[in-house]
Formats: structure tokens, C-alpha cells, sequence
């Protein structure tokens, strides 16, 4: 294989030549791969979608919504009343995740509930992720709407919490082993 680049190099540095050679044509791959790669990947977002009737007066599930959403575990990004839609967000992981809601109302008083998630699924357990989110808002929802009260909104689905703890273990860990070698070496 020819190398992509020809430096001019005299005789006595000619395996300096060949590594430099070497390196450019490596950094020439990754900066090719990852175009293709961005390139593929703009079209890989999906739509989850969760519809749902529900037997309450629109005005009810709006309040109920605000409601779980001021309990802190989701963040409202925008509100149309005209529209009947809502923009809430939850931070997941490193990655905050958003979810489209709109209301619609039914005959006699219910009201349908549409929940979507656009989002670029890297792999199911990014898919289950977004699932479980939006199963935590609907049952929280659901006992925001049959009259919970706003403590035992707050203890409705705790979350993650043992991800995080693993994670500044994972963490202690990786410290301490890096600190103990460091001292090894001097």
C-alpha cells in the first residue's frame, strides 16, 4: 500500500519517513471513518410513541401534570395552553432525555394523552432507558390524578440510585489504583 502522503526526507531518517507516513495515513482512516460514521448516524432517530385515554377532564390531568413535573424529578421546557402541549425533560444518565406531551379531549370528559420520545437509539438498553422514563411519568401521573399527595409523589419510582453509587465507586477505585501506581513509580 502506498502511503497517502510523501514527505521529503533525507537518506538517513528514512524509518522516521516510514512511521511519519504511518501516522498521517492513521489520522487520515479516523478522520475518514468518522465522517462516514456522522454521516450514517443522522438518520438513526426514532419515535417511541405512548397514547393513552384517560377517564379525566382535560383541565385535571393539566394541573396533574404540572404538579409531578414541580415535584423535581423532570424539568418543563415549554407549555402551550392553546395547544394543549407540554415539553418536559429528566436527566438520564449523562444525557437529558425529552418528551413531547399532548392532550386531546375525548367525548364525554376523558382525555387522550400522546406521549413522544425522538431520540438516537444507540441500543436497546437505550431503548428500555427511555421506556422506563416515561413508565415513571405515567405512574406518577397516575397517582398525581387518583389524589396522592405531593410526598408520596416525591418516593413514586426512586430512580437510579444504584448506577450512581457504582459509579463513584467505579470511580474511588480507579483513583486509588492510578494514586498507588504513581506512588510505585517515584
Amino acid at each position: 500500500m502506498k502511503p497517502f502522503f510523501n514527505l521529503v526526507i533525507p537518506s538517513h531518517f528514512r524509518h522516521k519517513r516510514k512511521i511519519r507516513c504511518l501516522f498521517f495515513n492513521c489520522v487520515y482512516y479516523v478522520i475518514l471513518f468518522t465522517f462516514i460514521k456522522k454521516l450514517y448516524n443522522v438518520s438513526t432517530s426514532t419515535n417511541i410513541e405512548r397514547r393513552i385515554d384517560l377517564s379525566f377532564p382535560l383541565d385535571k390531568v393539566k394541573q396533574d401534570i404540572e404538579r409531578v413535573v414541580k415535584q423535581g424529578a423532570y424539568a418543563l421546557h415549554s407549555k402551550n395552553d392553546i395547544l394543549h402541549t407540554f415539553r418536559i425533560g429528566k436527566l438520564s444518565g449523562l444525557e437529558s432525555i425529552n418528551m413531547n406531551i399532548t392532550l386531546k379531549v375525548l367525548e364525554n370528559s376523558s382525555t387522550n394523552i400522546h406521549i413522544v420520545v425522538t431520540e438516537v437509539v444507540r441500543n436497546n438498553g437505550h431503548q428500555i432507558t427511555i421506556d422506563k422514563m416515561i413508565d415513571a411519568f405515567l405512574e406518577r401521573l397516575s397517582k398525581a390524578l387518583t389524589g396522592a399527595t405531593d410526598e408520596e409523589l416525591k418516593t413514586v419510582s426512586a430512580g437510579n440510585k444504584g448506577c450512581v453509587v457504582t459509579l463513584f465507586l467505579m470511580i474511588g477505585i480507579a483513583l486509588a489504583v492510578s494514586a498507588s501506581a504513581v506512588a510505585i513509580l517515584f
